[in-house]
């Protein structure tokens, strides 16, 4: 499967779900104006619970596993909708990146690799995802305290309602996984995407020879310049559109797994509820290496294209042009391709780090 298979795939399961600009109507009806607005209603029925639980220690973590896992689906969804518009012209955008077939050898092929790698990473997660939601599914069928998937304030004992609730909450489950691959798989994608190109602009830069025809290599020069430029403005535009996303998943996931870890090492051990901590764990944790494992390796692949800008003679370069256009091309790529979450964290491995480790220590505090 080519690079523009493995991401007509995330397109094509963005427009399924209803949420892409081009989806057919119907399907945008459904998905913004009947369980958009019933996937609210959900929230502030699982907020609400809080205020009955919060008289037991129990009640309330089971309380915030609700939360984080109706988080998951909410900042999924809230993103798809409002910045649909760039994130399509991130998709047009893509069709403007470099071909890297032509350098060939080893460099093309590790490239391909690295893109097979991903997809399978992809694949892996969203295996993970169906395997987390089947348990959360049926835990209430094998375990008698667990009445629904997620834990939320009931206004009345109608069976009839409890059953709506139960599918309403299920068919959200569902619409997770299917709203994972144009979120987060998309994040991943592109942030390889970027990375891959960034890596091609130093091959380029490799066979510039500044000693050599200095019109055609000033030309050259340039057309890098303004391809690193227009890399530079792709991510912006991905860190604009997952700004947000990225503190609230932070949060989110520091909820949901001290929840699982408190859940772990302060219940009664049984199978079934063992099973869905463990999986919970793992697909939060994988999750969140889909994150920020790969804006942080965009950020070290900045950092050598600086580098490779640097190492190449331009100061002794006998036209002053030159000199002064690299020495202007290299302050600006010295400035750090940083995600950022919102202007309050740095998107990388060192924050993606802090989080079972924070959550271990929540626990323990709770403990």
């Amino acid at each position: 499967m080519t690079d523009q298979n493995y991401f007509d795939v995330i397109v094509k399961v963005y427009n399924a779900v209803g949420l892409k600009r081009s989806s057919p109507f119907p399907l945008k009806i459904i998905s913004k104006y009947v369980l958009f607005p019933l996937l609210l209603a959900l929230c502030g029925m699982v907020v609400i619970n809080l205020k009955y639980k919060s008289q037991d220690v129990f009640g309330v973590v089971e309380v915030f596993e609700s939360v984080a896992s109706f988080g998951q689906m909410l900042i999924r969804k809230l993103i798809l909708i409002l910045y649909s518009s760039k994130i399509e012209k991130i998709i047009n955008e893509r069709s403007l990146f470099w071909s890297y077939d032509y350098l060939g050898g080893d460099f093309s092929s590790r490239l391909n690799m690295k893109k097979n790698q991903v997809f399978t990473r992809l694949k892996l997660f969203w295996l993970m995802c169906c395997v987390a939601v089947t348990l959360v599914i049926v835990t209430p069928i094998f375990i008698e305290e667990k009445s629904l998937p997620s834990s939320c304030w009931m206004p009345t004992d109608n069976k009839f309602f409890f059953i709506v609730v139960y599918i309403l909450q299920s068919i959200f489950f569902i619409e997770l996984i299917l709203i994972s691959p144009p979120t987060d798989g998309f994040f991943l994608f592109v942030c390889t995407d970027l990375e891959i190109q960034l890596q091609v602009l130093s091959n380029t830069l490799q066979n510039v020879h500044i000693g050599s025809n200095q019109e055609k290599c000033f030309e050259k020069l340039k057309q890098c310049s303004v391809y690193h430029r227009f890399l530079l403005n792709v991510h912006e535009d991905l860190n604009t559109v997952f700004s947000i996303y990225f503190v609230l998943q932070f949060l989110i996931n520091i909820i949901g797994t001290t929840m699982q870890f408190y859940i772990l090492s302060n219940t009664p051990a049984d199978v079934t509820q063992v099973m869905r901590c463990i999986m919970y764990l793992m697909t939060v944790l994988f999750q969140g290496s889909i994150s920020f494992l790969p804006a942080s390796n965009v950020e070290i692949e900045a950092e050598k294209l600086a580098n490779e800008i640097y190492c190449l003679d331009w100061y002794n370069s006998p036209n002053l042009k030159i000199r002064k256009f690299v020495l202007f091309w290299l302050m600006k790529a010295q400035k750090p391709v940083q995600m950022s979450g919102g202007g309050l964290m740095t998107v990388n491995r060192n924050v993606f780090l802090q989080i079972p480790r924070t959550s271990f220590s929540i626990c323990t505090l709770l403990g």
